[in-house]
Parts: C-alpha cells; structure tokens; sequence
C-alpha cells in the first residue's frame, strides 16, 4: 500500500486484519512528521489510518485502518532469512520526481547481504543489508521471503561520486513481531488454541 501522512509519503505492508480492521506496518520516520494518515491500495481503496505503534530503537510504526472487503494480509515470519539468499522487494519508490498518478509500485530482487550492526545510543541495533538500492517512496515497502514480510526497507547508502543508492537496509522480522505484539497481544494469545497462533489464516500476497 502506498502511504501519506501530511506532504511525506512511502510503502507500507497489511500484516494482520479480519472484516473491521487491519494493521500496516511501515517505516517510522514516513509517518512521524504528523498529519492525517492515508492509506492507499492498488485499486485505488482508501482509508484513513491511525498510528497506534511506533519502535523505540527501530525505524518502524504500525497503523491501524479498515481495510478493503476480503482483503488478504502478509504474515510476519518469524524467522530471518539467511545470508546470500534471494528476497523480493516492493515499493512506491520516486514519489518526490514524478506525478502522484504516475507513481507505480515497483518490484525487484535483491541477495541479502548479511545483517549490520548499527549503535543508537546504548542500544545496538541488527539491520538486514540488500544489493539494491532504495530511492525515496520506497521507505516502508516490504522485503518478502518464502511469502511471509521478513523486513521492511528504511533506508541505504548513497555512493559518494554520484549520489546514487548503492544498497538498502531495515529491520528484520523480529522487531517488526515484537511491535505488533506490544500494540495487539490477543493476537497472540485468544485466537487459537496453543497462544502462539498468528497468523490466524492462510496468506496470500495481494493488495500490496
């Protein structure tokens, strides 16, 4: 989904609902610029959302929305994914450069480069490093593996002689879990019998 929130905008993920609401995560520095929060899908379905969760460490936030009739979520995993394999990557990348009704959702392959480890403060945080690089829009956009949101984009390095992204990074799937855990624990522990039953349906990938 693309989302907007006052003049800043990025991608963001369904990655729980039933027929009343539905949480998207994204990255956290796409919406904290406040403003009323839009979220759009592909065929054009709006809602307006509200921030409910935002990482204390990580670049990530959750909104809540009332999703479109029949829509279909991207489970978390919950597990990362290892070096040197193969993810996909979506994101309504160059919403600065071009007319909003032109922006398309875009997507590629990207080989994990490992995980680096970055300070903030007293706190070292892991983050999974791609090949390819993200440009502004992509912010929030899904990094999928074996059908299941195994991170999210929030940023890259940009090459010193021309400025262009050379890689991306962003939190991997646990701190993203943790998050949605701290903002709804029943999805955890009254859906099913056993506790640990989220998702509690089969996913598919459509509405990104």
């Amino acid at each position: 989904v693309e989302v907007f929130v006052g003049n800043a905008g990025g991608t963001g993920t369904l990655i729980w609902s039933d027929e009343e609401k539905g949480y998207v995560v994204t990255a956290k520095h796409v919406v904290e610029g406040g403003g009323k929060v839009v979220v759009v899908w592909q065929d054009g379905y709006k809602s307006y959302g509200k921030i409910v969760g935002q990482g204390r460490y990580y670049d990530t936030a959750i909104i809540a929305v009332t999703p479109p009739p029949e829509s279909i979520f991207i489970p978390v995993a919950d597990k990362f994914v290892p070096k040197d394999e193969t993810v996909d990557i979506l994101g309504y990348g160059g919403q600065y450069n071009i007319n909003t009704k032109d922006i398309k959702l875009e997507h590629w392959k990207s080989k994990v480069l490992g995980y680096k480890r970055v300070d903030q403060g007293n706190v070292q945080l892991a983050l999974m490093q791609l090949t390819v690089g993200a440009v502004s829009g992509d912010s929030g956009g899904p990094i999928l593996y074996d059908g299941k949101l195994a991170g999210i984009v929030v940023g890259g390095q940009l090459d010193s002689y021309n400025g262009q992204p050379i890689d991306s990074h962003g939190p991997y799937c646990e701190p993203i879990m943790n998050l949605l855990r701290q903002v709804n624990p029943q999805l955890f522990t009254t859906q099913c019998p056993g506790g640990q039953c989220y998702p509690p349906r089969s996913p598919m990938i459509v509405r990104p």
